[in-house]
């Protein structure tokens, strides 16, 4: 609460005739490097990739503690991991180089946001 107002920490927009947008969670956003990454632009980026058919980005903690970047990937045939890379530093020259783990499916929370805790928990437990 801040003046009386709740803030929920979810971002949106509202369109002309009012209705309201939700486009993620300020708590999406992360820190590498002393820049600020918002994962569902990354995600929104990656899956524009020829080749990927969903993505999640997704941070587990480095030896130091720190949010280390990782991407869960499903992808077609054929898929190079090095296409994505390239493709991400097309508009993120900035980001530090992912780690990738390739899975049968994102899992995703009732909203349909990926579920980057689980993800994390399924790399931490490996």
């Amino acid at each position: 609460f801040r003046n009386g107002w709740f803030y929920p920490g979810d971002k949106g927009s509202f369109t002309q005739d009012g209705v309201l947008h939700l486009h993620g969670r300020h708590d999406d956003l992360v820190n590498f490097g002393g820049e600020k990454f918002d994962l569902h632009a990354l995600d929104a980026h990656a899956l524009k990739c020829s080749g990927v058919t969903d993505a999640a980005m997704f941070t587990v903690p480095d030896e130091l503690g720190l949010p280390s970047p990782w991407i869960a990937l499903v992808s077609q045939q054929n898929f190079r991991l090095e296409d994505l890379s390239d493709w991400m530093r097309q508009s993120y020259p900035s980001l530090p180089q992912a780690a990738a783990v390739f899975v049968m499916g994102i899992p995703r929370l009732s909203g349909g946001q990926p579920d980057r805790a689980a993800l994390a928990q399924s790399v931490q437990a490996s």
